[in-house]
């Protein structure tokens, strides 16, 4: 993931002068087939300091006749960052979503942070403060850590790929059957790097081990 990780870096260099860099991405099929998503990370950063944000951005494209509900993300972030959900900044974001840390998405793999509406990320209850079915929401993150590692950061920072583990996570639940789904996301393919600062950018990786 390094090369992809300096591909990035390189291709947004004029984008990081103005202080944010974007990586958008799609799920794959999800353990069951109902849930899909797409989404976006984007790293705010104005150079210097010890704080940063984390923007992300997810829109719950699973079929409408299915119904369900996206309640839950993880992602995985280099060592040495503090982390901190700020639902003052997410618009249109429930008080009832919750971080948690080191979080089991089996098969899909582990998980340094996640959101989730209820108290296990698998688990079930009154989801109905998730996303629906085209519904796109922005959550920010206030992003802490010492000034070097804060500048060489990109949006791949956040999406760990490493084997067994897929760049990004998402639980689905509500579907009309009763259904839950577990989907995963992987890092958009090289062929795809020119298209990284289009799509949700207009909107407003590797962990260390």
């Amino acid at each position: 993931m390094k090369g992809i990780a300096t591909v990035l870096g390189a291709m947004m260099v004029a984008s990081a002068a103005q202080g944010d860099m974007v990586t958008s991405f799609s799920s794959s099929p999800g353990l069951v087939g109902l849930g899909a998503f797409d989404g976006s990370v984007s790293w705010d950063y104005s150079g210097t300091g010890r704080r940063g944000s984390l923007i992300v951005t997810l829109d719950n494209t699973s079929a409408t006749e299915l119904g369900g509900y996206l309640d839950a993300f993880g992602f995985n972030v280099v060592d040495g960052l503090n982390i901190k959900f700020q639902r003052n900044l997410s618009e249109n974001i429930s008080r009832r979503w919750r971080m948690m840390r080191r979080v089991e998405a089996d098969p899909l793999g582990t998980f340094d942070f996640a959101l989730s509406l209820t108290k296990r990320f698998h688990g079930r209850g009154d989801t109905s403060d998730g996303l629906a079915q085209g519904t796109l929401r922005s959550f920010v993150f206030r992003v802490r850590g010492a000034e070097s590692l804060l500048q060489d950061l990109t949006p791949s920072s956040f999406l760990d790929e490493s084997p067994g583990s897929r760049a990004f996570v998402a639980h689905f639940s509500g579907f009309s059957d009763g259904s839950t789904d577990l989907v995963g996301a992987a890092l958009p393919a090289p062929g795809a790097l020119p298209l990284l600062a289009m799509g949700f950018g207009a909107m407003r990786r590797r962990r260390a081990r």
